[in-house]
């Protein structure tokens, strides 16, 4: 939008913002998966099965990578987020329209997102009814690079990893974790994601014996 007015002399003086309409959420993921680094790639990094660094202060540690995962396709495919053209006379634009998310600057993003908010819990219950609710705390340093239990960390366009901080993690606990990307019109994708934790091997039944049969219809396959 673009306003210009007059004085009696016919002097000029024009001011201008820019809005932009978006109806439907377009934040969509790429096939890159939101991952926590320590899970086993063999479990679609649902579960961690192998022992954790020993850390000095005695908590558990675990690193989350996003990179490449979110993107906004229409806002980029349609120049939303470029700067926007000088205007003819106009000397200073940051007097034109400096306020809002969306000014004549060009919007800093990361495949069309622009920041990032995140959260996890740790339960013994496998996860079952956890929800990021409103008793969760808040950290939006947008440098933060370790978030801790119960808290949505606030993180910026460029960031892509972050390390989870929790009490020492032990057999059976399970990671809930919370990752929402937003756009510049302040719609976000969630993801939930679950990790179970579990070093422990599997244990043979010795009083149930394993009974190799012959198939009943196929001579070349057992069961």
């Amino acid at each position: 939008m673009e306003l210009t007015v007059y004085d009696k002399a016919r002097n000029p003086s024009r001011a201008r913002k820019i809005v932009l309409y978006d109806d439907k959420n377009h934040l969509t993921t790429n096939k890159e998966p939101l991952v926590v680094n320590e899970a086993s790639k063999e479990s679609g990094y649902r579960w961690i099965t192998s022992a954790l660094r020993e850390e000095t202060d005695g908590k558990s540690r675990l690193t989350l990578s996003w990179k490449g995962r979110y993107t906004n396709p229409v806002h980029v495919s349609q120049g939303w987020l470029y700067r926007v053209d000088a205007l003819p006379d106009v000397i200073d634009d940051d007097l034109v329209d400096a306020g809002g998310n969306r000014t004549i600057h060009a919007v800093q993003h990361s495949n069309g997102t622009v920041g990032y908010r995140l959260a996890f819990k740790v339960d013994k219950q496998g996860g079952v009814g956890l929800d990021p609710g409103a008793n969760f705390g808040e950290d939006n340093n947008v440098t933060i690079r370790e978030l801790t239990e119960s808290t949505w960390g606030g993180f910026g366009y460029d960031a892509f990893q972050t390390t989870l901080v929790m009490t020492k993690l032990t057999s059976n606990d399970t990671i809930v974790i919370w990752m929402r990307a937003f756009d510049i019109i302040g719609n976000y994708h969630e993801d939930r994601v679950q990790i179970g934790f579990d070093t422990s091997p599997p244990e043979i039944d010795t009083d149930v014996p394993a009974v190799l049969q012959k198939h009943p219809s196929d001579p070349y396959k057992s069961r």
